[in-house]
């Protein structure tokens, strides 16, 4: 909720003597993302750098830093305040379902990395994911439902 973005009730701590962080973020629905608030904790313990990755479900440490993410950011510590947005690519952030972001380092560059906000800013494209309406498949061909023109007897020009 945005209005408790500085309240400083819930945190996220990276492990011990561990600087790095991921945090996967699943939509329910499709959506446009344009912005993202980030708000670290106090004494510099918030995140420095952020890496984003879109729609990708494996992303991993090893995985992170393997991979060029879609976006960067250099933070700003701003855990009074929560006003800075950074604007997100319109064409990398169109059609989203989840974002993985990768916290790469925290101002004081020790220790653990503190989270206390992470918001994002955009509209909803969709109303809901449809299943399929049908599935069909095969467990074994049946070569009758695969046949040709040719094999119909029905002539066939090649140009």
């Amino acid at each position: 909720d945005w209005e408790v973005r500085t309240d400083g009730a819930v945190h996220v701590y990276s492990d011990v003597d561990d600087r790095e962080m991921l945090l996967h973020v699943p939509f329910d629905k499709d959506v446009r993302c344009s912005a993202l608030c980030v708000v670290g904790g106090a004494g510099r313990s918030g995140p420095s750098r952020v890496r984003l990755f879109v729609n990708r479900e494996d992303v991993d440490f090893d995985v992170a830093e393997q991979l060029p993410p879609q976006q960067e950011f250099e933070l700003l510590d701003d855990h009074d305040h929560g006003h800075v947005e950074y604007p997100l690519r319109p064409t990398k952030f169109n059609t989203v379902r989840c974002i993985t972001l990768h916290f790469v380092d925290n101002f004081v560059q020790d220790g653990c990395t503190e989270l206390q906000f992470v918001g994002f800013k955009g509209k909803v494209l969709h109303t809901a994911r449809e299943p399929p309406k049908q599935v069909i498949y095969e467990a074994k061909p049946n070569v009758q439902d695969h046949r040709t023109a040719a094999e119909d007897g029905t002539p066939s020009t090649v140009l």
